[in-house]
């Protein structure tokens, strides 16, 4: 299992000194031992560099693909558009939508950036720079998610010309529940 998931080389390795994406790798492959006909995932991506998601949407497929059932829970529709084929969306305790991965995220999805600063300070600030320009902004715990940005450059020159400057900025798929909640995690 472990080189199922491409930590063979780190068999003999201590489990602390493992980085939160190989704790991830671990768990999914310790979940593996007993060859179960169900996979339930919580956020299988979480702590994985882009290489290692690719790895695990590999795996998934492949699982798949051999007959295990696999469910999985993620906010990051993206992720949800290359692994999924039917989705359910819920909401607050209450289920929104359901149907075919694409036919879903074609009804309800639509574009964003998500923001993170290197410090608090520079989210307030920027919240209020970006409200200015009339752009449409959700703000969470260490981010901001701006919905409907048809150009990102616009953003980002938005901030420089207050002296702020990303620690990240990505373009991501957005529902239209998710502009409802008060702290987007």
């Amino acid at each position: 299992m472990l080189e199922q998931v491409g930590l063979r080389d780190r068999a003999t390795d201590r489990v602390g000194t493992y980085s939160l994406g190989m704790k991830q790798r671990l768990a999914v492959a310790a979940a593996l031992l007993k060859q179960p006909r169900v996979l339930i995932l919580d956020e299988p991506a979480s702590g994985l560099d882009p290489g290692g998601i690719r790895e695990m949407r590999d795996l998934l497929r492949s699982l798949a693909g051999s007959g295990t059932t696999i469910l999985l829970s993620s906010h990051l529709l993206g992720e949800i558009r290359h692994l999924c084929d039917t989705v359910t969306i819920i909401s607050r305790g209450r289920r929104v939508t359901a149907g075919p991965v694409g036919q879903v995220l074609a009804r309800h999805a639509g574009t964003g950036l998500r923001i993170r600063f290197e410090n608090g300070d520079e989210l307030g600030l920027a919240l209020k720079a970006l409200i200015a320009v009339g752009i449409d902004v959700t703000p969470g715990t260490d981010q901001l998610i701006l919905a409907n940005v048809r150009q990102p450059a616009a953003v980002s020159r938005t901030l420089a010309e207050h002296g702020l400057f990303v620690a990240e900025l990505v373009l991501i798929a957005l529902a239209a529940w998710d502009l409802r909640r008060r702290d987007i995690t």
